[in-house]
């Protein structure tokens, strides 16, 4: 094994045992840490509430008060799940085929520009 092997440090369940999803891994020489993996209901509670306190804007500041998160995830997060003007529904038959006929027409002018 070589030199530098040994000094990687071992990935780590975020929970300390050997089981579940999220990892933690080390980042860099600073010795800072982040969580991959599925966010807690605890992380979710939490980032709710910074966002309501400070608003959806500095997500830097807001991820330092979850540890193990970044800015990009807190927001992305936010925005793909938590944020209440998601709606969490399914597609609709009448917006499935709208989808279709915009590709159906995106892809006709594409051949049609290519052609000519």
């Amino acid at each position: 094994m070589k030199d530098e092997d040994q000094n990687d440090p071992p990935l780590l369940a975020a929970d300390g045992g050997s089981g579940g999803d999220a990892v933690l891994e080390s980042v860099g020489a600073d010795g800072g840490s982040r969580v991959r993996g599925p966010w807690s209901p605890e992380e979710d509670a939490i980032l709710s509430r910074l966002v309501s306190e400070f608003g959806a804007r500095n997500w830097n500041a807001i991820a330092r008060a979850i540890p193990g998160r970044s800015g990009k995830s807190c927001r992305l997060r936010w925005i793909n799940q938590l944020d209440p003007c998601v709606k969490h529904k399914p597609f609709t038959g009448n917006l499935r085929h709208s989808q279709f006929n915009l590709v159906f027409a995106v892809l006709n002018f594409k051949i049609y520009v290519c052609i000519f």
